[in-house]
């Protein structure tokens, strides 16, 4: 589920390739397809983008006004690894994905191209949880965000 408060829309997706968008109280219908099932979608803030991630390890980048892909971003983890979780990085020219091979990668949203790629298996246990900074300059990872578990934060430039 992904949400743009102004104007108002609502991306949701059930898995597979089918995703629904509302836009105000119009419900249009899209279909998108990365071909695979659907791990993540968002919205771009104050954009018509939709950021949508998968098990097949592709990320794409829709026009909600066209259902128009953009954008495919494939083959920066590992062959065979899946998505877990993406994200937009202000000010809205690269996106996060932290992916099943438990990689974090950086990409281009104009050329597609990976401009980071961190390895996080050396450091601790399976991360599930990403989350980028306000300001764009941290990227937050974690097993789960609670006071139990420990977070990485990461220099959103450089890895470290």
């Amino acid at each position: 589920l992904a949400l743009i408060p102004l104007p108002a829309q609502v991306a949701w997706c059930a898995g597979g390739e089918t995703t629904t968008i509302w836009q105000g109280v119009r419900k249009r219908f899209m279909r998108i397809g990365i071909g695979g099932t659907f791990t993540d979608l968002k919205f771009f803030p104050r954009s018509d983008r939709l950021l949508a991630s998968g098990l097949n390890g592709v990320v794409g980048i829709w026009s909600t006004i066209s259902g128009r892909m953009v954008q495919r971003m494939s083959h920066g983890h590992a062959a065979g690894a899946s998505i877990v979780e993406a994200q937009v990085i202000h000010p809205y020219d690269r996106v996060v994905t932290l992916g099943s091979d438990q990689q974090m990668v950086v990409w281009d949203v104009a050329s597609g191209e990976v401009l980071l790629r961190v390895v996080m298996r050396p450091f601790c246990r399976e991360h599930r949880l990403l989350r980028v900074s306000p300001e764009g300059k941290r990227i937050i990872t974690g097993v789960s965000f609670t006071q139990w578990d420990p977070v990485m934060i990461w220099n959103a430039t450089n890895g470290r």
